[in-house]
């Protein structure tokens, strides 16, 4: 008689910050995955609305997981707490924005299984059934960010699974011995950047990040964002893209890039209050470097085994700051649309041929 082995453990982790407005329709959909092995572990950044009433409704069998912060802990330092409680062999991360399909867990961890050396698998982010929001993520040299398959139409994507740069942490799932090797996201990184620098010390590692196609989830781009304030939001955005260049390349490369990055950055502040802001996150990165290089001597000399010159691979081979400068220009001149301007750089440089699977 042969016994069959049941489906791996998964631990989904959901960060909440006044999401009442998504939560119904996300935690239904997953709860009607396919997939039944599963725990929903929600963690609450102290949200003011009705998210934990709602949460408590849904979340009621015993395997699932109800985490209250006393204050708003940010995204990463929400999924880490999550993860330490976390007893799934893999663990998803999920935006309380996000729907899913009945299959989507399914696919992923069938990825999972099928290759050890998937560090992460990112399922298909779709704005709706007709435009993709990505696929993954990829940065230059200069740490500037460009989604895969941003707003291509759905069927124009084929099916083949591919390594990309990173994943993106809306829906990403992640090996938990991986993470117990490479440690989780930096609680420096508030919001913003902590995918990209999680996915990088995988790779670093020698792990693979991928795109599944075939698992598909819904993504509503709120995150409790607009309850954040924009400067905020663009503190850490900038702050964050220095740290992850800080932390992670070689010593050649950081002298090389960081000055690049700080004068793009600058460069590319053209109102003041961005420009002042920029200042803001350049004085953090000051007043707490020794922090930071130990963070990075931490990663150069414990966790790397993977030079540069191998991740950099997977990597934009060609810097577009230039052209978000030509963005600038034509923005404040002509109304450009900077939807319209990413999803020209993105045909430009990381469409691909199509390759049969």
């Amino acid at each position: 008689m042969i016994v069959q082995e049941s489906p791996p453990l998964v631990s989904i982790i959901i960060v909440n910050y006044n999401g009442e407005r998504f939560l119904e329709r996300c935690l239904s959909s997953i709860l009607s995955s396919d997939y039944t092995n599963f725990e929903i572990i929600f963690v609450d950044n102290a949200s003011t609305d009705k998210s934990i009433p709602l949460a408590k409704k849904y979340l009621n069998a015993p395997s699932h997981k109800l985490i209250i912060n006393p204050k708003n802990l940010g995204h990463s330092e929400g999924n880490n707490i999550g993860i330490k409680v976390a007893k799934g062999k893999y663990i998803v991360f999920l935006d309380n924005d996000i729907e899913v399909e009945k299959n989507w867990l399914k696919e992923l961890v069938k990825i999972m299984e099928s290759n050890p050396k998937v560090g992460a698998a990112q399922p298909t982010l779709l704005l709706n059934n007709d435009f993709i929001w990505a696929t993954g993520a990829y940065i230059d040299r200069l740490g500037w960010v460009l989604l895969d398959n941003y707003f291509e139409r759905n069927k124009e994507q084929d099916n083949c699974i591919k390594e990309i740069f990173s994943g993106i942490s809306a829906a990403l799932i992640v090996r938990r011995n991986v993470l117990k090797e490479i440690g989780g996201f930096d609680s420096d990184f508030f919001v913003y950047y902590n995918d990209l620098d999680l996915c990088w010390r995988m790779k670093l590692k020698g792990y693979k990040v991928v795109t599944v196609p075939q698992a598909i989830v819904y993504h509503k781009l709120e995150f409790g964002k607009k309850s954040l304030d924009k400067r905020t939001l663009l503190f850490h955005y900038v702050k964050n893209s220095f740290i992850m260049l800080i932390k992670n390349y070689e010593s050649r490369n950081l002298y090389r890039y960081l000055p690049l990055t700080i004068i793009s950055r600058l460069f590319f502040a053209a109102k003041r209050e961005r420009f002042l802001i920029t200042i803001k996150a350049l004085l953090w990165i000051i007043l707490n470097f020794k922090k930071i290089w130990l963070k990075r001597l931490l990663v150069q000399y414990f966790l790397r085994s993977i030079p540069d010159s191998v991740v950099m691979k997977h990597m934009l081979h060609v810097n577009i700051f230039p052209k978000y400068v030509a963005y600038w220009f034509f923005h404040y001149r002509h109304n450009f649309r900077l939807h319209d301007f990413q999803l020209f750089l993105n045909r430009i440089f990381i469409r691909r041929p199509r390759k049969s699977c």
